[in-house]
């Protein structure tokens, strides 16, 4: 039996037959009783209702189901288990993720908080004598002991100042030890680093930004020099850790003597106060065997000034490790002026010693030759014995010279940072370096094709 049949037999059972009532009028008693409707025709099968081809349709569904096996049940079943197990455990490494994900966030807000409280990631603290732990140092900002006597290592830099240090609270000078030990490894890690790399042998500074430094945070006249001072001894240090042998610094120009009375006279003063602080303390000095320069016309120093500075030239002067040239009063135009002067004065007395030529001037020139080489210049020049600087780093973001080693500087690279100098720190150096590493083949170029050419 097929299951249109059967859908057309199931209409018949449950077909009614098709009479109606005959209708009378309410109105009129004597209203005729219409005949009744003859009965409708029967439907043939190839026009069923609608309603019920759709219970055929449900009823066709119903065999198909009932006709599947067991077997396939089972199968569609496990397939749906796999699925299911396969997003739970998606779902579950989901969640591992996010845990780690919130660990990381958790870390790096710890970290975040850390750094907050350091000034700079590395850098800011250095070790460079020996003390005894138990003696007491009077800090006042960032001033350097430079004690002989103190055996011991000591942390001489600092970036803030202690007013009481027994009132300070154990725990936070427990954790500023862990701070400075951790900044230690990292300097010397990055040193490390920047060693596989070609290493600059000369740096040269112009410290720019002392009075400005002093000026924006209103401190008083000078203090920012001294902030300049602390700068220049932490940056000597990072240089001898990294092998730098030659460095040269700008302290104080000639032209800066057109500056105000009172501002020389305060320059001169603190100049004095610190070199004498160094021949008083010479233990790190002799240590790192620096031997220690002054480049310029020191004649126009205060004579105070240059008795020190003559004092500590000689005391100094034995030393074979790390070349330190201060120039003060310096600029370039006077040292060029100067050593011509010194190879005139040169050819004059080898002349009078060695007669050449007559008293009638016969022949030319006397015998004097009249050019000047360069390597008779470099010979008479503040520099002489020291290779030309590899790299001149002048803070505040200036680009200028400054008519500073001007002859030295051909084929050096210049850094200009934007700190002030009291700011500039480890890592501006560090910078300052990896930069001179980028641009070191072409600046090694440029140097053999100047040298063919003479």
């Amino acid at each position: 039996m097929s299951i249109i049949s059967t859908a057309r037999d199931r209409g018949k059972k449950t077909q009614k037959p098709n009479s109606l009532v005959p209708a009378t009028r309410i109105f009129s008693s004597t209203a005729p009783t219409p005949e009744p409707l003859s009965p409708a025709p029967a439907m043939s099968s190839s026009t069923a209702p609608a309603p019920a081809a759709a219970m055929a349709v449900d009823d066709a569904e119903d065999d198909q189901l009932a006709s599947m096996s067991t077997e396939d049940d089972i199968r569609a079943s496990r397939l749906l288990d796999n699925e299911i197990r396969v997003l739970k455990d998606e779902l579950q490494r989901t969640n591992l993720e996010l845990e780690s994900f919130k660990e990381k966030i958790k870390e790096n807000q710890d970290k975040i908080k850390l750094n907050k409280q350091l000034p700079y990631l590395v850098g800011n603290f250095v070790e460079i004598l020996e003390m005894n732990p138990e003696d007491e140092a009077k800090e006042d900002g960032a001033n350097i002991d430079l004690d002989s006597q103190r055996k011991g290592k000591c942390v001489v830099l600092k970036t803030s100042t202690r007013q009481d240090p027994k009132a300070e609270n154990p725990n936070e000078m427990v954790t500023a030890g862990v701070l400075s030990s951790l900044q230690n490894f990292l300097r010397k890690c990055l040193i490390a680093s920047l060693s596989y790399g070609p290493m600059p042998k000369h740096i040269a500074f112009i410290m720019d930004g002392n009075r400005r430094y002093a000026k924006f945070r209103s401190m008083q006249e000078g203090a920012g020099h001294r902030m300049g001072f602390s700068t220049l001894i932490a940056s000597l240090m990072y240089c001898y850790e990294m092998g730098v042998k030659y460095i040269t610094v700008y302290a104080f120009s000639i032209d800066n003597f057109k500056r105000d009375p009172s501002e020389v006279e305060s320059l001169m003063q603190l100049m004095e106060e610190k070199i004498n602080e160094l021949l008083e303390n010479q233990s790190v000095i002799n240590k790192i065997k620096c031997k220690i320069n002054f480049w310029g016309n020191l004649d126009l120093l205060y004579e105070p000034v240059r008795l020190a500075a003559e004092k500590l030239m000689a005391s100094t002067a034995g030393n074979t490790g790390l070349v330190f040239s201060i120039c003060m009063p310096y600029n370039s135009t006077s040292e060029i002026v100067n050593a011509v002067s010194e190879v005139c004065a040169e050819r004059m007395e080898m002349f009078q010693s060695e007669h050449i030529g007559d008293c009638n001037g016969h022949a030319a020139n006397n015998g004097v030759r009249s050019e000047i080489s360069v390597a008779e210049l470099d010979r008479h020049m503040y520099s002489a014995g020291c290779p030309d600087p590899d790299i001149v780093i002048r803070t505040s973001g200036e680009t200028r010279l400054s008519n500073f080693l001007l002859w030295q500087t051909t084929f050096s690279h210049l850094q200009n940072p934007d700190p002030l100098w009291p700011e500039f720190s480890f890592r501006h150096l560090v910078w300052a370096i990896l930069q001179y590493q980028r641009v070191y083949p072409a600046l090694e170029h440029n140097r053999k094709l100047a040298k063919k050419q003479l």
